[in-house]
């Protein structure tokens, strides 16, 4: 073989592998861009969860509160009626305590 074909060979694979470098340079750098996209867009999909979270638990929180407040309130009116039921019942027994007390005399 011609020392110009051997030449000629030794650059072609010195080419090939510069080449052959650089693309897997370019793959190392796609592959690294691409794992910190995934990482930008897993982190923005966790906030936006983790922001999504935390409205549902004030939400919650509201919402238990006015049930709260409805349950006081409902009892109060309940302690109200007792307490106005009683208030009643004493009064029909204090009268009628005092009409046995008065007919026996």
């Amino acid at each position: 073989m011609p020392v110009d074909s051997i030449q000629l060979i030794k650059k072609a694979e010195k080419d090939a592998k510069k080449i052959i470098d650089e693309a897997e340079q370019d793959a190392e750098s796609i592959v690294s861009s691409a794992k910190k996209q995934i990482s930008t867009i897993q982190q923005k999909h966790t906030d936006n969860a983790k922001e999504e979270v935390e409205m549902m638990i004030k939400n919650a929180e509201k919402e238990a509160k006015k049930e709260i407040k409805d349950i006081e309130k409902k009892s109060e009116q309940h302690i109200e009626e007792i307490t106005s039921q009683a208030s009643k019942k004493i009064d029909e027994a204090v009268s009628l305590i005092i009409k046995e007390l008065s007919q026996g005399e």
